[in-house]
């Protein structure tokens, strides 16, 4: 007489149960989907940051294309060095005379100035490349251009002594791999005809080093001008 009952109430309990567990996928439904609208916004915004960045920047992307076009055209500088059957001091003084010419075409009148960082720049940027075509003339095109970039060796060096610098732990291995390279060209070189090109194409490094960290005393001179 009471096996319905009994029976309803198994039915309805098995019922609530299965309405419990819809309730309780649709609520981790909702929140789950919640949470991939909240990423998704987080997303967007940070996009949103990254892009104003982008416009606030608009030359960010064409300066590194200007880099890049300027390495490869560095890099050819040894080869047309290697092909020239001229004195070393020769090729410079053309090498500059045809730049000077074409930077002077963007050069304002009232950024010509002369001090005393300027006329270091001049001068150490005039050793710096003599050297350089020197070395090329004396060792591989290779030795001298790696050599020459000895320079942010000793820039690390100067930066800390003349503007108080520290020295990050990455640059310092940097500096110290850098070191370590330059160890190896020079004792490869050790008693072969091209070590005097090494020697000079380090210091061609030298005094590169002089010319960029000269540049933050010239901070309001127009790029062109120097």
């Amino acid at each position: 007489m009471h096996r319905p009952l009994i029976i309803h109430s198994i039915i309805a309990s098995h019922e609530k149960g299965s309405l419990g567990d819809k309730d309780h996928v649709e609520n981790k439904f909702f929140f789950q989907s919640r949470h991939d609208k909240e990423i998704s916004k987080a997303g967007a915004v940070k996009m949103s940051i990254e892009e104003k960045s982008y416009a606030a920047n608009p030359g960010v992307n064409s300066g590194r294309l200007l880099i890049l076009v300027t390495a490869v055209l560095w890099s050819l500088a040894g080869v047309f060095i290697k092909s020239l059957e001229l004195h070393p001091l020769t090729i410079v003084f053309y090498r500059s005379l045809f730049a000077s010419l074409f930077f002077v075409l963007w050069i304002k009148r009232k950024s010509w100035t002369i001090n005393l960082p300027l006329l270091v720049s001049v001068l150490s940027y005039t050793v710096a490349i003599s050297l350089f075509v020197s070395a090329n003339k004396l060792t591989s095109a290779a030795n001298a251009i790696v050599l020459q970039y000895t320079a942010p060796i000793f820039v690390f060096v100067f930066a800390r002594v003349l503007f108080h610098e520290a020295i990050s732990k990455l640059n310092l291995m940097a500096l110290l791999v850098g070191t370590l390279g330059v160890g190896i060209i020079f004792a490869g070189s050790a008693g072969q005809p091209d070590l005097g090109g090494v020697e000079v194409a380090i210091l061609s490094g030298l005094f590169f080093s002089i010319y960029m960290t000269n540049l933050r005393f010239l901070k309001e001179v127009e790029p062109g001008y120097l």
